[in-house]
């Protein structure tokens, strides 16, 4: 099942036309490892920002202007990830989309484009409920 997941984030990965793959800690991480290996292109991984946390956020080599498309693998409202997105901006990286494995449809897709980020996703909750 990982396989054919992460093959189907490496086929719009590629159409997006962006120059690094970033992973979240916990579940996006590996599923940014596949995708990278899958597609040729640089992974980084972000941890989640934290209170007095003072080392680098990003694991990985982001260079100024790169396009990162963020990869996970369950998004709810989407405000941990305009957080991490915000990060990969203060490092220089442009993010102007997400994939997320599964959407629970508690509003992420709204706040994401409302800072310019389409999200794309694979499932939502509801088809998964009704399949």
């Amino acid at each position: 099942m990982f396989n054919i997941v992460s093959d189907k984030i490496a086929e719009i990965v590629s159409s997006l036309g962006v120059d690094v793959v970033a992973g979240t800690e916990g579940g996006g991480i590996p599923l940014a490892i596949a995708v990278s290996l899958k597609t040729g292109l640089p992974m980084i991984g972000i941890r989640k920002p934290r209170q007095f946390f003072t080392r680098r956020l990003i694991d990985g080599v982001l260079s100024k202007d790169q396009k990162v498309v963020l990869v996970t693998d369950l998004i709810t409202n989407g405000y941990n990830k305009l957080k991490i997105a915000e990060v990969i901006k203060n490092e220089g990286g442009i993010v102007e989309n997400l994939i997320s494995v599964l959407d629970k449809e508690e509003g992420a897709a709204e706040n994401l484009q409302e800072q310019g980020i389409a999200m794309h996703s694979l499932i939502t909750l509801k088809s998964l409920l009704e399949y």
